[in-house]
């Protein structure tokens, strides 16, 4: 397996925060799921390259479209990264947000999605863990 080396990020203290949080709980075999909302140009695909680079052992998926979470998880900690889930139709983002809703499973799955704010879909993931990217911060 070929490690990827994580993006530098300046300004996001609390967002990289969040997201090494959920690739720790992954690591120690609980799943969890993470939605990162801003508007377009602020930073989330860069967060999802940065949670991908520190993930090491563990394996990542980028989902490029609809999949159940249960392909996912085999029995081994895994995380799926979904960039841009306000792009998907609307059956498979209410799957997924179901499926969200019904973690943790029986695999140590952990999910970072990202989502457009103010665009379609947005407010299904409502009642998730969610982080609203703002402006850079000083760090």
């Amino acid at each position: 397996m070929t490690l990827q080396k994580p993006p530098e990020l300046f300004g996001r203290r609390e967002a990289i925060a969040a997201v090494e949080s959920l690739v720790g709980r992954v690591r120690d075999g609980h799943g969890g799921a993470l939605v990162l909302t801003a508007p377009p140009g602020l930073g989330r695909t860069a967060l999802v390259e940065y949670a991908r680079g520190i993930c090491g052992t563990v394996p990542s998926v980028q989902a490029a479209g609809p999949a159940r979470l249960a392909v996912y998880g085999e029995d081994r900690p895994r995380l799926v990264c979904a960039d841009d889930v306000h792009r998907w139709d609307a059956a498979s983002r209410s799957a997924l947000a179901a499926d969200l809703r019904r973690m943790p499973g029986p695999a140590p799955v952990a999910v970072l999605l990202t989502v457009a704010e103010h665009r379609v879909g947005a407010d299904e993931f409502a009642g998730l863990a969610t982080l609203r990217l703002g402006p850079l911060d000083d760090g």
